[in-house]
């Protein structure tokens, strides 16, 4: 994907959880918020705020979590990406665990 963000914002894709049983049966929707779970696929280089400059504090290959309506939610290719101002990211899972 040749699509770069710019500023503070980061491309990412939503990370979906399989809500099924071992023996197939699907439990449905049990997360009733609008918070998702996504993994980084590109940043921004950072942005100039008051004459300071911001780094990025997410990378790719890290998994957020951020608010469904913060986001810019797009398709490319029958795939979902959602673009996030960095400010607007609540969490990253540091160390891929599930909570």
């Amino acid at each position: 994907m040749n699509l770069k963000p710019i500023f503070d914002r980061v491309l990412a894709k939503e990370i979906v959880e399989n809500n099924q049983t071992k023996s197939g049966i699907s439990l449905g929707q049990t997360n009733r918020t609008s918070v998702k779970k996504a993994k980084v696929l590109k940043t921004g280089e950072g942005i100039f705020e008051e004459g300071t400059f911001i780094e990025m504090l997410v990378r790719p290959g890290d998994e957020i979590y951020f608010e469904e309506h913060c986001a810019v939610r797009f398709f490319i290719e029958g795939q979902e990406y959602f673009l996030i101002k960095q400010t607007d990211i609540l969490a990253i899972n540091e160390k891929g665990e599930n909570f």
